[in-house]
């Protein structure tokens, strides 16, 4: 046998580094000696300030004063100023989970990586004592393969002189690359996501593994790097990136696939949660290198691999989906709106098209199905290993699914193509919606729910018209490309149903849906007072985040954003009348000798828009006008008709609980024709 090389066992609490299980069936040669407490260095170094510190985690004060992020500092100096007997396997492990997240929260993994090695192997250490287990393994170079069910789920490959590479070995799953080389390096990222979405997913369902993975992934090219592999930094970078790129990929569409429909849930699997259970969104400002949001040079990238590219390719031919110049994202955060066409008498309806298998539910199997049926056979390559082709597929449709999936299905669903395919989803079972829906439909859930249904729909109508002003969008492009001659600025624009929109903007509008409307019910719609009313305050200050902050000129920005406050309060007043009953005699009698009793059914709308003695001065409109949110209200240019209908319907104070026909009629109309003029000039379903 070979000569021997000794390795530290490592422990496995489901973080990015921890890497093995406890039963091995690989040789050993243990080393334990007679006394296993002499095995625990008890040695102390003077630290800060005279105190005595752990020379197991501190060897020299040096490596303490290199620390550059002061969290960190803290964490390593009260660890090493504890005294041995205050700190067994449990505190350690404790110790060690903090820093992981610490990660997950923009700690510098290259700064970490010394600490929590040293932690796990005193961790480990203490747990030989207790369980008066081996300390050390002795692992042979010609080494017995290590069997596929007892590697950690999400490695595919692992490189030589890596991390993980004295571990895991096996010829069932892991691959043993060389780092040295470009082809191993993007193999490495092919067969690793294989094994994550093949393995892992199945049965971790996500629960933020995606990052511990990816983190892991990095670390073993860096290792390798530090051990003598010949890799420039612009190779190394150059790996990494279009690692992150797929994985960032592959997190959003699992998220989707496992979200239920629900946005806020989606968001919380990519983030994680905050203190109060919302989305922990600001995650995105500290770890934008792995998530696709507001990112789309990870989807150009992905698409700049032939291999990948000749899948999606294939996939954007079958859709009938047109490819040019324009069809794509084109590199940087600001991109220029477009529009997805669709040929439709170039879409694939055959058994060998995506459509076959995503209609219907996806009886035939979905995305996955796809892949294994035609993509992987149908489309030729030269690469041999199957686990690297269905990847590399997986991920051509991945970034179809988060970018393009859900207008696609919407233009779908609005067609009148011949044998129109119904119920299209990627996934046949667990699919519980998009996530993304709500940005194109943003009433959809209550209409699914049958609220406001027949003529009250115009309230859900109007709602639309606020949350989604394709018709103000129109005008405003029609307008500067007449006057300025050029392509409206790429920043104005409706937020759009993709993954590479920015997540904060995505659950800000999420956000002020739900708090306008107060559910799948609409229970918001109709209220003027207590939280409803709080919440329609704090959805018009998302309102001024999301389109508030649309410049050009400097004003264009208060002008859509008053516009969409204006169609906002006009369909609160709308179900506030059509939800009203109309007075009884009794009542009837008493609005007719107090113009201004409280009993009318627009009172609390009319003194909290216009003030209490109905003047304009004191009201709400008013207060929009001034202050941090500075709305267009009155004059404005694309709400005219909109404001004077509801200042209308104010005044009149509505004695009979109804609106006229002809008001209703006319606010019908002019949502018909916004949306009419949306659909001819093609933005309705564009990016």
């Amino acid at each position: 046998m070979a000569e021997a090389t000794e390795y530290p066992v490592k422990f496995n609490v489901g973080g990015a580094t921890k890497l093995v299980g406890s039963e091995m069936n690989i040789s050993r040669s243990i080393e334990i000696g007679k006394d296993i407490e002499a095995n625990l260095d008890k040695g102390r170094i003077n630290g800060k300030d005279d105190e005595k510190w752990a020379s197991w985690l501190v060897r020299d004060m040096k490596e303490f004063d290199d620390i550059n992020d002061p969290k960190l500092r803290m964490k390593i100096r009260l660890l090493a100023r504890r005294s041995d007997i205050s700190v067994n396997s449990d505190y350690l492990m404790k110790i060690h989970d903090e820093i992981d997240k610490m990660i997950e929260e923009g700690l510098d993994l290259g700064e970490a990586a010394l600490w929590m090695e040293r932690i796990e192997q005193r961790q480990e250490l203490l747990v030989a004592n207790e369980r008066n287990t081996p300390s050390v393994v002795t692992v042979a170079h010609d080494r017995e393969k290590i069997p596929a069910r007892d590697q950690p789920l999400y490695l595919g490959a692992v490189f030589k002189n890596g991390q993980n590479e004295p571990y895991l070995v096996s010829p069932e799953l892991v691959v043993r690359l060389d780092p040295e080389k470009q082809s191993d390096r993007r193999k490495f990222v092919f067969r690793n996501l294989y094994a994550f979405n093949s393995l892992y997913l199945k049965n971790a369902r996500m629960n933020a593994g995606w990052l511990s993975a990816t983190l892991n992934y990095e670390t073993d090219l860096h290792v390798a790097k530090e051990k003598g592999a010949r890799i420039t930094n612009t190779e190394l970078e150059s790996s990494n990136e279009f690692l992150r790129a797929s994985m960032a990929v592959t997190a959003s569409a699992r998220a989707m696939e496992i979200s239920g429909g629900a946005f806020e849930d989606y968001a919380k699997i990519l983030t994680g949660s905050n203190e109060k259970g919302s989305p922990n969104i600001g995650w995105q400002d500290e770890n934008d290198a792995y998530l696709l949001h507001a990112d789309p040079n990870k989807i150009i990238n992905l698409l700049n691999d032939p291999l990948i590219r000749k899948y999606y390719d294939r996939l954007m031919e079958d859709l009938g989906i047109e490819q040019n110049g324009e069809s794509e994202w084109h590199g940087d955060k600001n991109q220029t709106p477009r529009k997805i066409t669709i040929h439709s008498d170039k879409i694939n309806m055959n058994a060998n098209g995506v459509i076959h298998f995503v209609k219907d539910e996806a009886r035939q199997g979905g995305l996955d199905a796809y892949i294994d049926k035609v993509l992987v056979k149908e489309v030729r390559t030269a690469e041999m290993d199957t686990r690297v082709t269905r990847a590399a597929a997986k991920l051509a449709c991945d970034i179809f699914l988060v970018d393009k999936w859900t207008e696609y299905v919407d233009i779908v669903n609005k067609s009148d193509l011949h044998n129109k395919p119904s119920k299209l989803q990627p996934i046949p079972k667990g699919w519980g919606g998009d996530p993304f829906d709500f940005v194109i439909h943003p009433t959809g859930l209550q209409r699914l729910k049958s609220v406001y249904k027949n003529s009250a729909s115009i309230v859900l109508d109007m709602l639309d018209s606020a949350f989604r002003p394709t018709d103000i969008y129109n005008v405003i492009k029609e307008l500067y490309e007449e006057k300025e001659g050029k392509d409206l600025p790429p920043n104005i624009r409706l937020p759009i149903a993709s993954a590479v929109t920015n997540i904060k903007i995505l659950n800000r509008q999420s956000q002020m849906i739900n708090k306008i409307t107060g559910g799948p019910m609409a229970q918001n719609l109709s209220l003027w007072s207590g939280p409803a009313l709080n919440d329609l305050l704090e959805a018009e200050r998302l309102c001024a985040q999301v389109l508030g902050t649309q410049e050009v000129d400097g004003e264009i920005g208060r002008d859509i954003a008053g516009a969409q406050i204006i169609r906002i309060l006009e369909a609160k007043i709308l179900a506030s009348t059509l939800e009203t009953k109309p007075p009884d005699k009794g009542d009837a009698l008493k609005i007719v000798f107090d113009p201004e009793s409280k009993t009318r059914p627009l009172y609390e709308a009319r003194s909290f828009l216009l003030g209490p003695e109905f003047n304009y001065k004191q009201g709400h409109l008013q207060a929009l006008q001034g202050g941090d949110i500075s709305f267009t209200i009155a004059d404005n240019p694309f709400a005219e008709d909109n404001y004077n209908d509801l200042i209308k319907m104010l005044r009149s104070n509505d004695q009979s609980g109804q609106l006229d026909a002809k008001t209703l009629q006319r606010i019908g109309s002019m949502i018909r024709m916004g949306n009419s003029i949306a659909n001819a000039l093609g933005l309705v379903g564009s990016r």
